[in-house]
């Protein structure tokens, strides 16, 4: 479905406000084109996943209006040793606890994770992920409905 679809079917109900926003970063950049392309900027509120989040590609070339009063979610983690030592030690033999293992380590090769590889997974899979929010004041004046599409 086209991005500009999208939008035209969230125009489609009228109490749609709050629109929950989990999209690439190109994609959301091209939401907020279709959005002022529209003439509806300022009409939605827009809540983003990290997809948007700090990065500036969503708003530059004029979208900035159409996402003033976004709220965007940006996932910050953090190394853990602990995870690192304890994957490390993982077999396929004695790990039947996760699904991907076996196929990450057939990929793999190898009797040891590759340590990049390792770092990332790390970090995505087990980080206490704290959540930086950074939102701009937007005054809503009727209560919020959420719908889906």
């Amino acid at each position: 479905m086209l991005i500009i679809q999208v939008v035209r079917r969230l125009l489609d109900k009228p109490s749609a406000r709050v629109v929950i926003v989990f999209l690439r970063v190109e994609d959301a950049g091209a939401l907020l084109r279709a959005t002022r392309r529209l003439n509806e900027t300022g009409r939605f509120v827009w809540i983003a996943s990290d997809g948007w989040g700090k990065e500036e590609l969503p708003v530059l070339g004029g979208n900035d209006v159409a996402a003033e009063g976004a709220l965007t979610i940006e996932l910050q983690s953090a190394r853990l040793p602990e995870f690192d030592s304890y994957f490390r030690q993982l077999r396929p033999a004695t790990n039947d606890r996760n699904p991907w293992f076996r196929e990450y380590w057939e990929r793999r090769g190898a009797s040891r994770p590759d340590p990049r590889l390792l770092a990332s997974t790390g970090n995505a899979l087990t980080s206490a992920a704290s959540t930086a929010i950074r939102a701009t004041t937007h005054h809503q004046p009727s209560p919020t409905r959420f719908t889906t599409l």
